[in-house]
């Protein structure tokens, strides 16, 4: 089984996987359980972890603020979405701290 990212630490954790950088990273899979729903990303190497909602990941400190696993219908069938979407801190410089999104998204759309 994959480790699972620390929730509500102060410090990013990921399991057996080295700390790497967010561009480094992929969403790989979702699993949902009832209303539970984990993310799996993978490193550079190969390895993956499992994060919910408020895990820390990546060198930067991203926090997991949603994980989307949804069906749109379209014109063009049913589009899954599935993604993660992180809050990554940054320093404005003048002491302030705020944050920029970044979104990763599992493969392209699949339309079925």
């Amino acid at each position: 089984m994959l480790p699972v990212a620390g929730i509500g630490s102060s410090e990013p954790i990921q399991g057996g996987m080295p700390l790497v950088s967010m561009s480094d990273l992929r969403l790989t899979g979702i699993v949902k359980k009832g209303l539970e729903i984990m993310a799996v990303l993978t490193g550079p190497d190969g390895k993956g972890i499992f994060v919910k909602e408020g895990s820390k990941v990546g060198k930067e400190g991203a926090v997991v603020s949603a994980i989307l696993f949804e069906d749109k219908e379209t014109a063009a069938g049913i589009t899954q979405i599935r993604k993660v979407i992180l809050r990554v801190p940054i320093n404005k410089g003048d002491g302030r701290e705020d944050f920029n999104e970044i979104e990763l998204v599992m493969g392209s759309p699949e339309t079925k």
